[in-house]
């Protein structure tokens, strides 16, 4: 329990920390909903991340599919320079405890929660960058759902 608190404050700090280029003074504002939209990706990421069991692959397949889906909507962000979000301060690794599988359940049944709203927030815009984004969210869903199944 005290490790999930120390590395939910230690990714808390670490997102603070982290500043995009299109974020920057003097560059031209973000769409908030579009920074929200990464920030819930972000959250659905790492709680797949965290979840301790394998599911056969499928739990990795969902986590590259956010992956791209970040990727597609930071593209639509203004003055985006491909980068990927960078921090000033690396997580220690530390041993992997083997957690019960309900827990490992619930963190994929949480992270696809947050995927179904951001899926529905981008079905309702056009642009090229968040229909992309929106197939990649469908498709890790898709891999959560066939995850889950796995016992």
């Amino acid at each position: 329990m005290f490790r999930r608190v120390r590395w939910a404050v230690l990714s808390a700090a670490v997102l603070a920390c982290a500043v995009p280029s299109w974020a920057a003074p003097g560059k031209a504002p973000a769409d908030p909903q579009t920074l929200e939209l990464i920030q819930q990706l972000h959250r659905a990421h790492h709680l797949l991340a965290e979840a301790n069991h394998d599911y056969d692959g499928h739990r990795a397949r969902a986590a590259e599919e956010i992956h791209k889906a970040v990727k597609a909507l930071e593209a639509s962000m203004p003055h985006h320079k491909h980068k990927p979000l960078q921090s000033a301060v690396k997580p220690a690794r530390e041993p992997a405890v083997r957690e019960e599988q309900a827990k490992s359940d619930e963190q994929l049944r949480e992270a696809r929660k947050l995927l179904k709203v951001v899926e529905k927030e981008l079905a309702t815009s056009s642009g090229e960058h968040h229909q992309k984004a929106l197939a990649d969210v469908a498709r890790a869903v898709e891999e959560i759902d066939i995850a889950l199944k796995i016992k």
